[in-house]
């Protein structure tokens, strides 16, 4: 009875869900890693990483060849950062990025993050990019490529209508010959608007305006630093405590300075578009000031800064009067006299007499043509320059003498300096094909 009497007054006080229980807690309670250890911990495992990819790009250099590496770089660069994820996030491990930072990745929840979600961490990653870049080349050179075959078929049509009424409907071709349906225009529209993978990739690209909204988020308190952390749904936490009393650095100021900085290229990439649009609108009206352009173009020739003419009408000789008898005394229209002083040449026409005054020949160049001429042959000569020079030694190669050497893949260097170099490595210093020295051929005058 007294056993019972005791375990019945002790019995609510020991149940699981009295106001003292242990609830197991299925979240981390680890607070949230700052923004320069999520920082820091990319930035390890890309050192890492690409440390991986160079030692794979040996072994494939050495087992395939230089060109079986060049022409599969960017396969071997995916298959290396598979290879280092799989064997650290996908088995549930942490990167050495994210051990020399002590982060740990959970889920949005704070929770463990489940196998099926690493592995879409992964390939959200690294493999999405390849294969989207991929896909969007294909599709955009089918584009082009519909579009140029719809454009020629068009085009087509449109010849054999004139050939059969242009003759009988002279006045009525442009309105009733063969026009674009609206799957032509589309087709064209869609061509015209897809831009190549370069121009996305590029420092002014969308790609790099995405990328930079998105590193502005981060910077401005967000908790994904890359994009596939956000599509995903995972975060880290901090598994080392953090001293008390210490404020989590903040990187507001550099999130607002980069929105300041994507918002006045934004703008300025918008006023060049419309620009060229104005452009394109003025070129396709051709208004008066255009056509007067074409005219003027007909009547003088430019050539190296000055503007050149003579008269439309029947040429006559220079300082030879007529002595045919057969043309008009008054002189032709002068129009050399719109031409700046000194632009004049005087053009050299055989008369009946055959006579050719020595003032009509050409006259030697002066000082002031000379300097203007060497001045714009510059950017020509060191341009040459550079070309003769040899990248190992920095020296002028001097083809003349047949000093200079040329590889199988068609880099030129000094004899002397790529034997020297294809001693201690075999492969060309430029595009690290591999090149033997019985290979090498020597060149004249090039």
């Amino acid at each position: 009875m007294t056993d019972d009497r005791t375990s019945s007054q002790a019995g609510p006080s020991s149940r699981p869900d009295g106001p003292d229980a242990y609830r197991p807690n299925s979240a981390f309670s680890f607070p949230a890693a700052f923004q320069p250890s999520i920082i820091r911990s990319f930035q390890k495992d890309s050192y890492y990483l690409s440390l991986l990819q160079a030692q794979l790009s040996d072994v494939t250099r050495e087992v395939f060849g230089s060109r079986f590496l060049q022409l599969n770089s960017g396969k071997i660069t995916l298959l290396a950062s598979i290879a280092y994820y799989v064997f650290t996030t996908a088995e549930g491990a942490q990167t050495l990025g994210e051990e020399y930072v002590g982060a740990r990745m959970v889920g949005a929840r704070g929770k463990y993050v489940s196998k099926r979600k690493r592995i879409a961490f992964i390939l959200t990653q690294i493999l999405a990019p390849f294969l989207l870049s991929r896909i969007y080349a294909v599709l955009r050179r089918r584009i082009n490529a519909t579009h140029a075959s719809r454009s020629q078929t068009l085009q087509r049509a449109r010849m054999r209508w004139r050939a059969i009424h242009g003759s009988r409907y002279e006045k009525e071709v442009e309105d009733k010959e063969p026009q674009p349906s609206r799957l032509d225009k589309l087709v064209a529209f869609t061509a015209r608007m897809l831009p190549s993978i370069e121009d996305l990739s590029k420092a002014d690209g969308w790609l790099a305006y995405a990328s930079a909204f998105h590193l502005m988020l981060f910077y401005l308190g967000g908790k994904y630093y890359k994009v596939a952390q956000r599509l995903v749904g995972v975060k880290y936490i901090s598994i080392h405590p953090s001293p008390p009393g210490q404020e989590p650095p903040s990187y507001e100021v550099l999130g607002v300075l980069l929105g300041i900085q994507l918002g006045v290229k934004l703008a300025l990439s918008l006023n060049r578009h419309l620009h060229k649009r104005a452009i394109q609108k003025k070129a396709a009206r051709g208004d008066d000031g255009d056509s007067a352009d074409q005219a003027d173009d007909e009547a003088f020739v430019e050539v190296d800064g000055r503007k050149w003419t003579h008269s439309s009408g029947s040429a006559k000789p220079v300082g030879v009067h007529d002595q045919s008898g057969l043309g008009e005394s008054e002189s032709p229209k002068d129009y050399t006299s719109l031409a700046p002083p000194g632009a004049q040449v005087p053009l050299a026409y055989l008369s009946s007499t055959g006579n050719i005054l020595p003032s009509s020949t050409s006259s030697r160049p002066t000082n002031d043509e000379i300097s203007a001429a060497q001045l714009r042959t510059a950017p020509i000569e060191s341009m040459s320059q550079s070309m003769l020079r040899c990248t190992l030694c920095m020296d002028e190669r001097t083809p003349e003498k047949g000093t200079s050497a040329v590889t199988e893949c068609g880099h030129m260097f000094d004899w002397s300096c790529i034997m020297s170099w294809l001693r201690e490595k075999r492969e060309c210093p430029l595009c690290r094909q591999e090149v033997s020295a019985n290979r090498v051929i020597p060149i004249y005058n090039l």
